[in-house]
């Protein structure tokens, strides 16, 4: 959070996200969105913590969650909020569509679900068409969704320390902040709440 006039009736404060810095993993916020669009019951499937991930989204671990979903015949819609975060490289794109590819041939194998997904973010919807296989009877069982959506999710600040403050001295950090200016401290806080989270589209849907 950046104050300018700190210190005068003109103070004003403006938040940003570090994108460096900020977690690849969504699937907290996803399932608000989720059910903040009407959602029901459903399944979480774990495939890493995130110790283990050390900020990775690994394609290898998604692609275990699928088969995992395999045998839960309760489910009816596949979605992978955390793979358009998938480890960025020279095959990111193929191993996004290789993740969905296979999403979608558990549907055609099993006949009582649907894969729901969303264009790769690193790449254009001619991806989609040029990486999924051009098969109608596998094709049928999903669905893509473009662009992603700029929410009002509320970004998970909950530890104080990791948030930056510039322009108020002897206040670094949203905790020090909290202690040294009540009124700025909440300024501080209404600008990060103020954010819009880019999100995926698919669990909007679902």
């Amino acid at each position: 959070a950046d104050f300018t006039n700190a210190g005068t009736p003109d103070a004003a404060v403006t938040a940003s996200i570090n994108p460096s810095a900020a977690s690849v993993h969504l699937l907290y916020y996803s399932l608000q969105l989720f059910y903040a669009n009407g959602g029901g019951p459903c399944y979480v499937i774990a495939v890493e913590t995130y110790t283990g991930a050390a900020g990775v989204i690994d394609v290898t671990d998604l692609e275990n969650g699928i088969d995992d979903a395999g045998t839960i015949n309760e489910v009816t819609l596949l979605v992978v909020p955390e793979a358009v975060n998938i480890a960025a490289g020279g095959t990111a794109i193929a191993d996004y569509y290789g993740l969905f590819d296979k999403a979608l041939t558990q549907c055609v194998d099993l006949q009582d679900r649907f894969t729901v997904m969303d264009v790769f973010p690193l790449g254009n919807a001619a991806d989609l068409r040029n990486e999924l296989p051009n098969e109608i009877n596998k094709l049928k069982y999903g669905a893509a969704y473009y662009p992603r959506l700029f929410t009002r999710i509320n970004y998970d600040y909950s530890d104080e320390t990791l948030v930056t403050i510039n322009g108020v001295a002897g206040s670094p950090t949203l905790d020090q902040l909290k202690i040294n200016n009540n009124a700025y401290y909440n300024m501080a806080r209404a600008a990060i709440n103020g954010l819009e989270m880019l999100l995926p589209a698919s669990p909007a849907v679902v």
